[in-house]
């Protein structure tokens, strides 16, 4: 239930152990946080929607979003279910099947530059000149950071325990400021968060690596040369470099290269009979390469504690069996 008392549109989605990925974590358990549950297909769903439902009580009559695609789907599907009129901006680079899932949800659709940031400043170009649509950003928003924080609280009555990991991946941060968020509320500031991204979408760990004293600020990316489209955005927003800041929790910023995230959704499905897309793919390369095994093995870093692993499993809206077939060819697995 959101906080102003209407019933939220999102869906409580299942906590999973996963006894297929257990042998990358030692002797931990692991379980599986399945965002790809939501109605959208993706976590996007908690934090848009409830941005959205706010419009709706403002007495805003559309929404305007750039996105490269699953912002969009949840922002037009939650549109649908409050009346609104929706407009989505999309990159180039946005996939045919994408947009189609946006426009059967009665979406308008333009198709803007090459990547999300050519998209949002034609979305803000809209906002402009409409003043009764509200312009929706799909990852720098309080609103939206606390619609993903709703997850850690799931997790936390599912559990009954404290985790030693939470994986994730990371775009521009929204999904990651939402996390660190329920995690404060649920007091598990010392749980490392490994936060991974694929080469060529790695905006975070552009800003870590470029960190002056110690101190991280958001950097621009030349390009985005990933296939993960759906993390692909030039900067992360200022509200993660905070967080990442305070260490509390720790965030732990690691990268995996694209045929690796290709290889995690193809072996996951195998696995688990669910499709994700490469964004996703990331987050479970960090336990197929052997990356989560050899940081819990380590003991000069973080004290991990010995709970469970916690996966978010973001979601698959992007992909399908197509889509795979030439990825695999692509990348020869």
């Amino acid at each position: 239930m959101a906080k102003n008392g209407h019933k939220d549109l999102f869906v409580k989605t299942p906590l999973i152990e996963s006894l297929e990925l257990k042998p990358f974590c030692g002797s931990r358990k692991v379980y599986l946080k399945l965002e790809s549950a939501q109605p959208a297909a993706s976590f996007k769903m908690r934090g848009i929607s409830r941005v959205c439902q706010k419009a709706a009580r403002d007495g805003y009559k559309e929404i305007v979003c750039a996105s490269g695609g699953n912002a969009g789907l949840a922002a037009a599907c939650a549109a649908r279910e409050l009346g609104l009129k929706c407009r989505i901006v999309v990159p180039n680079r946005t996939s045919d099947m994408m947009k189609d899932k946006i426009a059967r949800e009665g979406a308008d659709i333009e198709t803007v530059g090459d990547v999300w940031d050519d998209a949002n400043a034609r979305a803000l170009q809209v906002i402009r000149e409409c003043k009764q649509a509200l312009y929706i950003h799909p990852f720098d928003d309080p609103i939206v950071w606390s619609g993903h924080s709703t997850m850690i609280d799931e997790i936390a009555a599912d559990l009954n325990a404290t985790p030693s990991m939470i994986i994730t991946c990371c775009g521009g941060g929204g999904l990651l400021c939402g996390i660190i968020e329920g995690m404060r509320r649920h007091g598990w500031t010392s749980v490392p968060v490994l936060a991974m991204e694929t080469t060529g979408a790695n905006s975070l760990n552009a800003a870590v690596t470029a960190a002056v004293d110690g101190v991280v600020r958001p950097v621009i990316l030349p390009a985005i040369t990933s296939i993960a489209t759906t993390l692909g955005t030039y900067s992360i927003c200022d509200q993660l470099a905070k967080e990442y800041n305070a260490s509390a929790p720790p965030v732990l910023s690691h990268m995996v290269e694209d045929r690796d995230a290709v290889d995690a959704c193809l072996k996951f499905a195998d696995h688990h009979r669910i499709l994700v897309e490469p964004a996703c793919g990331a987050t479970l390369a960090a336990l197929y390469t052997g990356l989560v095994e050899r940081l819990l093995a380590d003991n000069s870093g973080h004290e991990y504690g010995s709970g469970p692993v916690v996966v978010i499993v973001c979601g698959g809206a992007a992909v399908n069996i197509d889509i795979f077939a030439e990825l695999k060819s692509r990348f020869d697995l």
